[in-house]
């Protein structure tokens, strides 16, 4: 009988020490998971949780939108962690505003975070999973990687592009044992959303506009993604769970 359980295994999360990566940190470990986190910033918090949950935590300080910072990280990892069962590519981040009023710079941040920093991940972990026989590749979209975003058009971009490398490395992958998919969260109560989350009428217009009539809390996040992480999905490839309360099916 397949289980949740992920007694054993070894889960790689990226953007962990707040919002969604930190819950699905904890949610993972709750399941049983030893974590590698990374994040642009402080991993106390969530080392504490993790170890709460019994479990051993390895936390790394990466700037995701270096490519020389990303490749460093890969090669020190490889060096203390022989086996990483879980690659969950979490991280992101998102202009907000006009397309016309864009830098380059911001797009080439939110490209390389979101994007790149992914591809070069599944790349090289996926090289380790295939020597090793197999592992579970979970990428974060977006609901603004199925629809035309207002004003978040290089972030639409490269979530629709994170849909396209799930499909694909389902596809080349599949052959050894390595599972690759995606969840896409819908309005979701972090950081991120903040200032959003603060103007009433917005907020009202939006969670008017979702079936279920409530914004997701990063717990609603990071259970399916433990379901990925699992062998409860062992048939489950190239698909992009999104975990909206319905909102793009309205």
């Amino acid at each position: 009988m397949y289980s949740y359980s992920l007694a054993g295994k070894t889960a790689l999360v990226t953007g962990a020490s707040q919002g969604i990566g930190f819950e699905i940190a904890k949610v993972l470990s709750y399941n049983g998971a030893n974590i590698i986190g990374v994040a642009n910033s402080d991993l106390a918090a969530v080392k504490a949780v993790v170890e709460k949950n019994g479990k051993q935590f390895s936390g790394f300080v990466v700037d995701l939108s270096s490519e020389s910072e990303v490749i460093e990280f890969v090669s020190t990892v490889h060096e203390k962690v022989k086996t990483i069962d879980i690659l969950v590519n979490n991280a992101g981040v998102t202009k907000v505003g006009s397309t016309l009023d864009m830098l380059d710079s911001e797009y080439d941040l939110t490209f390389n975070v979101n994007m790149k920093a992914p591809y070069i991940l599944s790349r090289e972990i996926g090289r380790q999973m295939i020597q090793q026989g197999g592992g579970k590749i979970i990428n974060t979209a977006s609901i603004h990687g199925f629809i035309g975003s207002y004003e978040v058009a290089a972030y639409a971009a490269t979530k629709h592009a994170i849909v396209g490398l799930t499909k694909a490395l389902a596809n080349e992958w599949g052959q050894y044992n390595i599972n690759v998919n995606a969840v896409a969260p819908g309005f979701t109560k972090t950081a991120n959303t903040k200032g959003l989350q603060e103007n009433e009428v917005a907020m009202a217009e939006v969670t008017a506009q979702i079936p279920l009539r409530r914004w997701a809390n990063p717990e609603d996040i990071a259970w399916p993604v433990a379901f990925l992480a699992s062998e409860a999905s062992a048939y489950v490839n190239g698909h992009t769970l999104v975990v909206d309360g319905g909102y793009i099916n309205n």
